[in-house]
């Protein structure tokens, strides 16, 4: 075997460094080269790289989807899922056994199962260990997330919690099967800060009749509206309001007063509303006598009103040039086209 010249050095083999031990310029110029996705799960392992990438604020996500299902045998078992653009990660709690722990939230060591993009944190048994480990972990993604889309769905109201003001704002807030009071319904429509609202198999517990509510959230989708008052319909500032229930109080004069409530310069704030009625108890042919009577009492406000495919769309134009499309079959459709 040949050896080297006295003079020629062998070559070092490289070691190995911590990223976490490099100093904070370096470190943040490794991190921008790796993927988001990579990022974020070595903010999982390392505080020290955790508080570097809130510092940084550029680590980037499509969505935070945060999962709350009904009670399972007092055990909720949440997720919450986040989309990178190349990828999709759940995080959910999960008894565990015999692993290693690897994580790190809040100086507190957790045991951990990753497989693939799934993250199984263990979890202490009863539902207020569970909760608190779902708010160590939402904490975490407001803290190293930067302009990201909360949304939340939940089957139990928790809404309250500390932890749900750490977002300033959420993109969309659904909840599922549920019984609300009057003070829960008036908190979600007047105060809880989200773009979109739905109420999806929805219980509303009003002991005096129909709520005044202020309609001030861009977005609202709801199932019946019986416990909701016409008239917080009429003076809304939502830009999109569904209802996907048959309200049987809900008669052909109240749809008549919501065109006339547009017409004559209210609702200046929107875009679409829809609700489902029905209209087809008597029918003459294609038209229904309830579009036809709606139609009439239209033209005997004063309105222009011209009609297509077969009398089933309506259009109105206000004085301000603002037009109009009523679609009356199902569903009462009405949408702003614009000028």
């Amino acid at each position: 075997m040949r050896t080297p010249p006295r003079d020629q050095k062998m070559p070092r083999k490289k070691k190995p460094f911590r990223l976490a031990d490099l100093p904070f310029i370096a470190q943040k110029m490794v991190l921008l080269m790796l993927e988001p996705s990579q990022v974020f799960e070595l903010s999982l392992i390392s505080f020290p790289i955790k508080q570097n990438v809130s510092i940084m604020k550029t680590l980037v996500a499509e969505k935070v989807v945060w999962q709350i299902p009904q009670l399972y045998r007092q055990f909720p078992n949440f997720s919450v899922k986040i989309a990178f653009k190349n990828c999709l990660y759940t995080i959910k709690p999960k008894e565990l056994k015999n692993q290693t722990p690897l994580m790190i939230i809040n100086n507190r060591k957790l045991v951990v199962n990753k497989m693939n993009n799934v993250i199984e944190i263990q979890c202490g048994k009863g539902v207020e260990e569970t909760m608190r480990m779902f708010e160590q972990v939402v904490q975490h993604c407001t803290t190293v997330f930067k302009n990201v889309n909360f949304h939340l769905n939940s089957a139990i109201f928790i809404l309250k919690n500390p932890v749900f003001e750490l977002p300033k704002r959420f993109s969309s807030v659904k909840l599922v099967c549920q019984e609300l009071s009057q003070d829960q319904i008036k908190y979600l429509f007047e105060d809880f800060p989200t773009d979109k609202l739905i109420l999806e198999k929805t219980f509303v517990n009003v002991s005096n009749g129909p709520v005044n509510l202020d309609l001030k959230l861009p977005e609202i989708e709801i199932g019946s509206c019986d416990w909701l008052s016409f008239d917080s319909i009429l003076k809304m500032k939502t830009k999109r309001l569904k209802i996907n229930q048959i309200t049987p109080r809900l008669k052909l004069k109240d749809l008549e007063n919501f065109v006339k409530t547009w017409f004559t310069g209210g609702l200046n704030s929107l875009q679409n509303f829809s609700i489902k009625f029905y209209c087809r108890a008597q029918e003459k042919g294609r038209k229904t006598m309830f579009r036809d009577d709606f139609r009439e009492n239209l033209k005997k406000a004063g309105m222009r009103v011209r009609t297509e495919s077969n009398g089933s769309l309506i259009k109105l134009r206000r004085r301000d040039g603002i037009r109009v499309e009523i679609s009356f079959y199902e569903y009462f459709k009405f949408n702003v086209i614009g000028k």
